[in-house]
């Protein structure tokens, strides 16, 4: 077993969507140009006594003849979207006829709440004093979804499942593709999975002020950079890409479905819940990935921008993307897709960053769905209304989540 230590180039062979717009990539990705919501009532739980009553649910799950009911017991629902959206990404790469080299294979998926209603029923059996399954451990921990893929798919590479708050699936990706630039692996599912519209992670949410109360209609609720947005939707999910070195995919003659130029990360620390106002250290990991990917700001075509509709949130990216791309920023098109998503919280860097390939394949734009009057301090964005054609060669995305993390991934067409 050979390992190469020349930094390489990472490639998107394959990708996987659960999501509350649809189960695969191809129905997320026309139901999002289409200019579909995915938000409604919250139908897991009655939410009448909370004062937001709306989510972006996944509905409609198809399960796998494997899948039995004893192992859907013992498998929270974060893990299950992240194995479904792995299933297809899986196929979608040619790795299910494929022949590699399983150690140099391995998991970079990660959660921010984990298999939340396993530690809720934990919590519960406690009170009344009922048995404690002996899968409420390994139910309720964030790293169950990349350790149950490499369990499937039987991979014995580098497996990480990272958690950064919301910019969990973001960080999964980049730091996926890090093993492979150093030669630790060949192939990395890497992504994010969330599952946690649960009434603790609701009430907790709710206590900060950060979710929308627009409840009589949902479809409207998450309004990223509009003048009177009040806050985020939750919502669940999950997005897996294969990110594979380039010479690997092209020895197998694997799809290539764009270029992973470059990943950077940073944190504001500046406060828990409250984003650093100017934006200044999203600012710098859009330069550190900028430069890394040697790129000038105009080589950036369009923008995935994080923007979860929160007043505070929507701001400072506004301000940190006038900060890393100065006035070439006025002719660069952002859109904002948890208008349509809602915030699929560690999950969202991941679907979002499948969204920026699917613009790269397909030339074409998806649309802000809610926006009708953009706030002043957003103004100077070139913000996407419509689904939209648009020739571009590269896209970035940015994350951000609680604590202060900022990631962004540059994404361009392989040449």
């Amino acid at each position: 077993m050979s390992m190469q230590t020349s930094k390489r180039r990472v490639v998107v062979t394959g990708m996987g969507a659960i999501t509350p717009l649809g189960n695969s990539v191809e129905s997320f990705w026309l139901r999002l140009c289409q200019g579909h919501s995915g938000i409604g009532r919250i139908t897991q739980f009655d939410a009448s006594r909370f004062q937001t009553q709306i989510a972006a649910e996944v509905r409609n799950l198809t399960l796998p003849p494997f899948l039995d009911e004893k192992l859907r017991r013992r498998l929270p629902r974060f893990a299950l979207f992240a194995l479904l959206a792995a299933l297809e990404a899986w196929q979608d790469a040619g790795l299910h006829t494929a022949s590699f080299d399983p150690c140099l294979a391995g998991v970079s998926i990660g959660s921010s709440h984990g298999g939340e209603e396993f530690a809720l029923a934990g919590a519960a059996a406690l009170q009344t004093q009922s048995p404690i399954s002996p899968y409420i451990i390994p139910g309720m921990l964030s790293s169950r979804a990349a350790a149950q893929i490499a369990l499937h798919f039987g991979l014995h590479g580098p497996t990480l499942a990272p958690n950064a708050a919301c910019a969990t699936g973001a960080q999964a990706i980049g730091e996926g593709a890090e093993r492979i630039r150093h030669g630790d692996a060949d192939i990395m599912l890497c992504g994010g999975a969330e599952a946690c519209i649960t009434p603790l992670t609701l009430a907790g949410d709710q206590a900060t002020g950060a979710l929308s109360r627009h409840n009589n209609a949902p479809e409207e609720a998450s309004r990223p950079f509009d003048l009177k947005r009040d806050g985020f939707v939750p919502g669940e999910g999950a997005g897996i890409l294969v990110l594979e070195a380039y010479e690997h995919a092209c020895t197998r003659h694997a799809p290539i479905y764009a270029e992973l130029k470059s990943y950077a990360c940073t944190i504001d620390a500046t406060h828990m819940t409250r984003p650093d106002p100017e934006g200044t250290y999203l600012a710098l990991a859009i330069r550190q990935a900028l430069q890394k990917a040697n790129l000038h700001p105009a080589s950036i075509h369009a923008i995935f921008a994080h923007a979860t509709g929160t007043r505070l949130g929507d701001t400072a990216e506004a301000m940190a993307l006038l900060q890393a791309f100065g006035p070439t920023l006025a002719h660069i098109p952002v859109t904002a897709i948890k208008a349509s998503l809602g915030h699929l919280l560690g999950a969202s860097g991941a679907v979002q960053g499948i969204a920026g390939v699917q613009a790269l394949q397909k030339q074409c734009l998806p649309p802000t769905i809610t926006l009708t009057e953009v706030d002043p301090t957003c103004a100077h964005l070139e913000l996407v209304r419509h689904t939209r054609a648009h020739q571009h060669q590269a896209v970035l995305s940015c994350s951000s989540g609680f604590g202060g993390y900022n990631v962004a991934l540059i994404f361009s067409r392989c040449e």
